[in-house]
């Protein structure tokens, strides 16, 4: 089996190219127009030599869905069997991923992880436990509130219920999920999403390290993004190493106020999910510093809303991501714009 080569160069050129005209004080060439909307025989994943390529597809041992549920988070996870669902979205798209479920054969959730009690992560849930079995929950120890909780709480009176931490992991054969935050005696009580769980999945020798809803506090404001004691700054000086990770889901739909430098400068991925969709409250997310930020680290972006759903495969050593839709050069040119404030990246 090869082993899959991830190609940065033509897209770090790339990128050069479409900022030069910021940097040398001239106009760049327009951008080719972003399509939503390709046409069907348009690629799952990119093979334009001007993006980076998976030259290969692995016989998968780990898959891992970021599933377009608007403006909202919900990831199936996929090893050895089992099946666990990372948040569960917001009620308006409960059905859909419902849908979503069933069309990729899921018949139990191992576990359900309910990451902060934020409803754009949580709503779902209620649906969930309406029409699949579940083993067990996991939440971050937080008492939730609310009539939303108080569905999920009666629903699953008879499901076991675990509040996890830092270091707290389920394993099954070569692939392990572990907990990266809350951390022990540091939980906010004022502030409980900087308590939203966060997840490193691994199997052999891939990982991906999956933020839900917390924030890295003082990233906000600069390409440098610097960490004052929030999340990103415990998980690394935590043992549990992330570096080599090559995923990231980054938090918070992708504000200003996740994915730090240091994270990034220390786990060094190469591709960055941003779950995420128009937000109700009109907040402007991703937010334009956070995708600078990913772009000076040389990383590939992709975001929900304009690619449907994401999946990484791995087979322990190499890795592919696919899409619902095409992520062509006008796409890549697209986010670019968006990070440089050429653009508005809801029109």
């Amino acid at each position: 089996m090869k082993i899959a080569t991830f190609t940065l160069a033509f897209a770090s050129v790339f990128s050069l190219l479409l900022i030069a005209g910021c940097v040398g004080g001239e106009e760049s060439p327009a951008a080719p127009a972003y399509n939503p909307n390709p046409a069907l025989d348009a690629p799952l994943f990119d093979t334009n030599t001007s993006a980076p390529s998976y030259q290969y597809a692995p016989t998968s041992q780990l898959e891992i869905a970021f599933i377009d549920v608007g403006y909202g988070d919900a990831t199936l996870i996929r090893s050895q069997g089992k099946s666990i669902l990372f948040d569960a979205g917001p009620d308006a798209n409960a059905d859909a991923l419902g849908n979503y479920l069933r069309k990729a054969g899921v018949q139990k959730i191992d576990i359900l992880i309910l990451s902060s009690d934020d409803p754009l992560f949580i709503n779902g849930a209620p649906e969930i436990l309406r029409t699949f079995e579940v083993g067990e929950i996991w939440s971050n120890g937080h008492i939730y509130s609310g009539a939303n909780w108080e569905k999920i709480s009666g629903l699953a009176e008879d499901i076991p219920i675990s509040d996890v931490e830092y270091a707290n992991s389920f394993e099954d054969g070569n692939f392990t999920l572990t907990v990266l935050n809350p951390f022990p005696g540091l939980k906010n009580t004022d502030y409980s999403d900087m308590d939203s769980i966060v997840l490193k999945a691994q199997y052999e020798n891939f990982c991906a390290v999956l933020f839900s809803n917390s924030e890295a506090s003082g990233a906000v404001g600069s390409d440098g993004g610097t960490v004052f004691g929030g999340v990103d700054n415990r998980i690394l000086n935590g043992p549990i190493s992330i570096e080599g990770c090559k995923v990231l889901k980054v938090s918070h739909h992708g504000s200003g106020n996740s994915a730090s430098f240091q994270l990034l400068e220390r786990m060094k991925p190469e591709v960055a999910i941003i779950s995420v969709g128009k937000s109700p409250a009109n907040t402007k997310y991703p937010d334009t510093t956070l995708l600078r930020r990913l772009l000076l680290k040389n990383m590939n972006i992709y975001t929900t809303d304009k690619l449907g759903t994401i999946t990484i495969k791995s087979d322990g050593q190499g890795y592919e991501a696919q899409t619902e839709l095409a992520r062509d050069t006008s796409y890549i040119a697209f986010i670019n714009n968006i990070a440089y404030g050429k653009q508005s990246y809801f029109n």
